[in-house]
């Protein structure tokens, strides 16, 4: 998602920083604007631990389903109640970010 003050455009300067510059290969990152999580998610692929925060609503959300999930939801409770929806059709247009979980 873009919205103002979106640092997805920095990601590639700061992995440059933290990994290649700072020498961090591993750890807790602590993203303390996190916004949509752009930048915890991309610490999270590369294996970090993630700390994240943000005053937002929108935010927490975002940071609960992006940084807090490590698997693809199961969508357990609510497929039963679709009807013909198939359950791959639930997670077939997930967004870029849908990999996060999987590491």
């Amino acid at each position: 998602m873009r919205y103002i003050g979106c640092k997805s455009n920095l990601l590639s300067h700061l992995e440059k920083v933290v990994i290649d510059q700072l020498g961090i290969k591993k750890g807790t990152f602590c993203d303390l604007f996190a916004g949509t999580a752009s930048v915890a998610a991309h610490f999270k692929q590369r294996g970090f631990r993630i700390i994240s925060n943000d005053l937002l609503e929108l935010s927490y959300v975002f940071q609960r389903a992006l940084i807090a999930n490590n698997e693809e939801p199961a969508f357990a409770r609510i497929a039963p109640t679709l009807g013909d929806v198939s359950r791959e059709s639930l997670s077939s247009n997930l967004s870029p970010y849908h990999n996060v979980s999987s590491t």
